[in-house]
């Protein structure tokens, strides 16, 4: 069989298409279904059809991500299929447990792809936990089928096209009426994240990742002094130590108080400005984070007064991103097992609004 040389969509930009999306419009425009497209690609051995149960993570550019990798440009003869998986992403930020392990999407984006390209696609990332928000209409991320409610909705599935609902097969665009807006500081996370995305999408002439870019930084700004690092990218002690190791998003968003142009205009330029390393908050202790155990003290006596802020909220929110509000180190499960009765009332409050829209949604 032959395979057509079919290009991704939008790559080189923070919205270019990930893996899944591209394979999904592969089997489509040769009329067949993923498994069999792969089969013809990868083999029909045993081996890749075990391999083939775990796919709903060959995005995130590892293991068997590589090799289909690999298989795709060999049969296509197109490069640069592995900007599409997060292999790219992980050159400048950490992304271990960041990755989503179905599918988010934004209803209003599916739409304006399929009137641009015909066809609906994913964006690479979307397959983020960070990016919570869609930073084109201001909305957060739908997880959940407008039409039959499923809430894990899968990567892969028979006779799966993208944009579809993995047990009702219908269209998940179009439903606007039910979507929320996203809050400030979710919205920063999520543009921080696309504008990291979008470096590391660049050329590879231009490309850059997080290690030689703070090391450059350290060396002809800093006097090789790694605190004062710490201190800008509010790192904790321990981490960003001699090795440099790759920073989170957290830290990429504190940077970018000290740079407010973005990291799209930063991370790139050589020489790096020279104003950057003048700024006051690589001397500002107050920016340092302590120990864990501080930060966990701290945190306790804030959370129930949070919490209690939370149950007169307007619309209601998560159990999830109330606690993120405190400290980033408590987990929800502690902060049930610490105040059972203040989480499940905010619980309680979240998820009858959202039945309350769901049901609004369907009228």
């Amino acid at each position: 069989m032959h395979i057509r040389a079919l290009e991704p969509l939008m790559l080189g930009s923070w919205e270019r298409e990930c893996l899944s999306s591209y394979v999904h419009r592969l089997a489509e425009a040769h009329c067949v279904n993923v498994g069999a497209l792969m089969q013809i690609i990868c083999g029909s051995s045993q081996d890749s059809q075990r391999e083939y149960a775990g796919w709903r993570s060959i995005d995130f550019g590892c293991g068997f991500s590589q090799i289909c990798v690999e298989a795709l440009a060999s049969a296509t003869g197109i490069d640069g299929l592995e900007e599409t998986t997060l292999g790219s992403f992980a050159r400048l930020c950490v992304i271990l447990g960041g990755h989503r392990r179905h599918v988010a999407f934004c209803p209003m984006c599916l739409d304006e792809g399929v009137d641009c390209f015909r066809t609906a696609y994913y964006p690479l990332i979307w397959r983020l936990r960070f990016y919570e928000v869609c930073i084109k209409h201001r909305t957060l991320m739908a997880t959940e089928c407008p039409h039959c409610g499923l809430g894990k909705l899968r990567v892969f599935f028979a006779g799966g096209r993208n944009g579809c609902c993995s047990r009702c097969r219908r269209w998940l665009g179009g439903g606007t009426s039910a979507l929320e807006a996203g809050r400030p500081a979710q919205l920063e996370r999520s543009v921080c994240a696309a504008e990291l995305v979008a470096v590391s999408g660049l050329e590879r002439a231009e490309r850059v990742n997080a290690e030689t870019f703070l090391s450059d930084l350290c060396v002809e700004q800093l006097n090789e002094n790694r605190g004062m690092l710490r201190r800008a990218m509010r790192a904790t002690p321990f981490a960003l130590g001699p090795a440099l190791i790759q920073p989170t998003l957290d830290n990429w968003m504190a940077f970018c108080e000290i740079y407010p142009d973005g990291l799209l205009d930063l991370l790139p330029r050589r020489p790096i400005p020279a104003s950057l390393g003048k700024n006051p908050a690589f001397l500002d202790y107050t920016r340092l984070r302590g120990r864990r155990t501080l930060d966990h003290r701290e945190a306790w006596l804030r959370i129930e007064d949070v919490l209690r802020n939370a149950l007169n909220e307007v619309p209601p929110s998560k159990p999830r991103d109330v606690v993120s509000r405190v400290s980033t180190s408590l987990t929800t499960s502690s902060v049930f097992r610490k105040y059972p009765e203040l989480a499940r009332a905010v619980a309680r409050r979240y998820n009858e609004h959202r039945k309350n829209e769901k049901q609004k949604a369907g009228k």
